[in-house]
């Protein structure tokens, strides 16, 4: 895989991921000539720390949640936007399934 992500990586159950992942996070650290040839072939694959250190962190921090929402009370400028923004909201994650749309994290 030459790209993070956060999906089920090599079509396997996350939780095996994250096991084989937390193996294979102190390889980085040492030194190459500890390692056999697989241990450095996958450590000087483009992206791999960092797919190990992102896919660690999601799979650690599965149970938090972001409300998607304001707390408090609605100002009038929320009350005239909101209804708009979730339509948009609902057809750009329509398209995103439909692959009519790119998905993008910033």
């Amino acid at each position: 895989m030459n790209a993070i992500d956060f999906g089920f990586p090599y079509g396997i159950y996350p939780s095996y991921q994250y096991d084989v992942y937390a193996d294979m996070a102190p390889w980085f650290e040492q030194d190459p000539a500890s390692l056999d040839k697989a241990q450095r072939y996958i450590i000087n694959k483009p992206g791999m720390d960092k797919e190990v250190q992102y896919y660690s962190f999601v799979y650690e921090t599965l149970d938090v949640a972001i409300p998607n929402e304001a707390l408090g009370i609605a100002t009038d400028r929320m009350k005239e936007l909101l209804p708009d923004l979730g339509t948009l909201e609902s057809e750009v994650l329509l398209n995103i399934v439909l692959g009519n749309e790119d998905f993008w994290i910033v």
